[in-house]
């Protein structure tokens, strides 16, 4: 957990983050995470979900982690195999 500390997320992707974590090895929704990060979807682009991923990505890959959250294509995001290696 020190890395997400060093990575330094802003609310709405820790926010994500503790989403995908609480699911574990699920796959999280594109329209759950839409709904549990903003009140009003009326306001949010379709990308912006995007831009929070690859945010999160390319801090995470400054510290050298590349497999944190993967891309369920047509079904939304999970943890990534980072999270899963055994210590």
């Amino acid at each position: 957990m020190l890395l997400l500390v060093q990575a330094n997320p802003n609310g709405k992707e820790s926010l994500l983050l503790e989403t995908l974590m609480v699911s574990s090895t699920k796959v999280v929704s594109r329209d759950r995470l839409l709904d549990k990060l903003w009140d009003s979807r009326q306001l949010v682009d379709d990308n912006t979900l995007n831009v929070n991923i690859t945010r999160i990505r390319k801090k995470l890959s400054e510290f050298g982690v590349e497999e944190a959250l993967e891309t369920v294509r047509g079904a939304g995001y999970k943890l990534g195999p980072f999270w899963r290696k055994e210590p």
